[in-house]
């Protein structure tokens, strides 16, 4: 359930997963980076490919590490820990960060392929949702990709569209984006139809279109930089 939650730095509480299963929501910290980057490394490669719009096979340790700090007024990672002790294991992880305007911020999620599907990444959603408004954040943006297979439709179904079936005064950015190879006014029409394609798919399961803003960037606002001239390795 939403609510605001007014002081986040140290937020930590016990959830129910939907099969009963107990999870640890927390705030991450940099001691948890060897947590983090063992989920990276543990979840499959769609997964990698859904959480960081790209073809991305690896995440570096300094990625990690920007996740895992930060002040919650510009960023923060909230970790799902299931177990106690040694045996304790990162299986999840969601951010948002600051887009600088608007009290606007982004917000992405990663779950460990095993544990897909039994409502984690609504519980992190809600839990950063009330976050960010206790520092005055206004709303989220999420990126998504061109295609919505089964997978991004599952995806949406037990995250944003949870969220926006539950917080009815909510208006959601659904922001699209290309890599730099080709025309740039090629890339901006397709990151358009990429975010149109998620917005009609919210609007056929009844969430009202005046709630829902597509808005495609294009190469414009790129994941990292590029360092091959064909940009290929964004």
């Amino acid at each position: 359930m939403f609510r605001i939650i007014p002081d986040g730095k140290g937020f930590s509480e016990y959830a129910l997963l939907r099969d009963g299963e107990s999870v640890l929501l927390r705030v991450a910290g940099p001691d948890d980076v060897p947590a983090v980057e063992a989920l990276m490394r543990g979840v499959s490669r769609h997964s990698l490919q859904m959480r960081f719009m790209g073809a991305v096979a690896y995440v570096s340790k300094s990625a990690v590490e920007f996740m895992c700090a930060g002040d919650p007024r510009d960023r923060m990672s909230l970790l799902a820990v299931v177990g106690q002790g040694p045996g304790a294991r990162v299986i999840a992880i969601g951010n948002y960060v600051s887009l600088g305007v608007g009290g606007r911020a982004e917000v992405a999620f990663l779950v460990h392929d095993e544990f897909q599907g039994r409502g984690i990444s609504t519980l992190l959603l809600e839990r950063l949702a009330g976050i960010a408004a206790g520092y005055g954040f206004l709303g989220f943006e999420s990126d998504v990709l061109y295609e919505i297979s089964q997978t991004a439709k599952a995806v949406l179904d037990t995250t944003l569209l949870e969220l926006l079936n539950k917080a009815e005064d909510i208006i959601v950015e659904v922001s699209a984006h290309t890599d730099s190879t080709g025309d740039s006014e090629y890339n901006k029409k397709l990151s358009q139809e990429r975010a149109n394609n998620v917005v009609n798919y919210l609007i056929s399961k009844g969430i009202s279109k005046k709630r829902l803003v597509p808005i495609g960037y294009g190469s414009s606002r790129p994941v990292a930089p590029n360092f091959k001239p064909d940009g290929s390795d964004n």
